[in-house]
């Protein structure tokens, strides 16, 4: 997560949830940086832990989406999954920490342990997003994988309870890179950008939802490695 700041974080936060400082590309402003280590290796996760190959996830993907939007998702079934497959982000940046499952029942679904990944790597991100003390106004704009996710994007976008911005285009940061070398100057809607609005009612069931969770969130993500 990358975060475009008016002058560098150098408090006392900054440096116990080891948050990177850096300069802005463009040469004004500066950034703020925290990495997620599970991001778009979830898709190889998932394929290995419920034996399913890549087309057989994007169908599930679009098949959850679909019913998600509709209405037809029922969040107490859903298993609460810590998708810490590759390590552990910011504050603990722990590389030996490793996913948990909780709450599986005799009759989950490999739908709903699908559904569980995304919403947890959401989660994930919310909390990355707070160590960064994003204010409202934060304009949220979504490259890589997650762009080309709707279940993911609207999960996020819910959650969160604010607008997203997600590139069209792939290879965005290599696209960049290319720019600067050159000395151009790419604008974002250069990425053919697609909005993804949340949906109010999605976004309170999802609040409720958190709260009713956080105790268990923060448990799982306090086990030892």
């Amino acid at each position: 997560v990358l975060l475009l700041i008016d002058s560098p974080r150098l408090d006392h936060h900054a440096e116990v949830s080891k948050l990177a400082n850096g300069l802005a590309c463009s040469g004004q402003g500066y950034t703020l940086f925290s990495s997620i280590p599970t991001g778009g290796s979830a898709f190889a996760t998932l394929q290995k832990v419920i034996g399913i190959n890549a087309d057989d996830l994007n169908d599930i993907i679009v098949q959850l989406y679909e019913k998600y939007v509709a209405g037809e998702i029922d969040l107490e079934r859903i298993p609460l999954v810590l998708p810490r497959f590759r390590g552990s982000p910011s504050p603990d940046k722990d590389a030996d920490a490793r996913g948990v499952i909780a709450g599986l029942r005799t009759d989950t679904t490999r739908e709903e342990i699908v559904f569980g990944t995304f919403l947890g790597l959401v989660l994930q991100y919310r909390d990355v997003l707070m160590l960064l003390r994003a204010n409202a106004t934060t304009r949220i704009k979504v490259i890589g994988p997650a762009s080309e996710n709707p279940l993911w994007l609207q999960l996020k976008a819910d959650l969160l309870g604010t607008s997203l911005s997600a590139s069209s285009l792939s290879e965005v940061v290599s696209r960049g890179a290319q720019a600067l070398a050159c000395g151009e100057v790419v604008e974002w809607d250069a990425t053919k950008p697609r909005q993804v609005d949340a949906h109010q009612q999605r976004h309170n069931q999802l609040a409720a939802w958190s709260a009713q969770i956080q105790q268990q969130w923060d448990y799982l993500k306090g086990m030892p490695t």
